[in-house]
């Protein structure tokens, strides 16, 4: 599972790092990493069963006790900071997303803010 997280994180700052160049490239990217997390989102299950499993047997005084410790930690951790990995990834496609409907909006309107300025309509000093 180590091995998993490990390339899965790899793959994630490999492949999903492009936040287009546009609202609609934004969007699919945006898209893309939604499905990579689908495709992800079952190992969550299996990672937090074997964290389940490994804290049980801590708790029973398994004869392996300091290995399992070790182990579940290491697991925990590297899980935790995919995860935040996973999230931040998505907070950057959803303000990827954002910034390009901002940013085409603004577009949009340059021509109507020019032409206001250019016939006087909007001050041109705060005085």
């Amino acid at each position: 599972m180590m091995q998993w997280i490990e390339t899965t994180a790899q793959s994630l700052s490999d492949d999903h790092t492009d936040i287009g160049d546009s609202l609609s490239s934004a969007e699919i990217n945006k898209q893309a990493f939604h499905n990579f997390q689908s495709q992800i989102s079952g190992q969550y299950q299996e990672i937090s069963r074997v964290i389940t499993v490994g804290e049980r047997l801590v708790g029973s005084r398994h004869y392996a006790l300091d290995v399992m410790q070790v182990g579940n930690k290491k697991l925990r951790t590297s899980w935790e900071r995919f995860s935040r990995i996973v999230e931040d990834r998505n907070n950057m496609f959803e303000l990827s997303v954002v910034f390009h409907d901002w940013q085409q909006k603004f577009f949009l309107h340059i021509d109507v803010w020019s032409e206001a300025c250019s016939s006087g309509l909007v001050p041109s000093s705060t005085g």
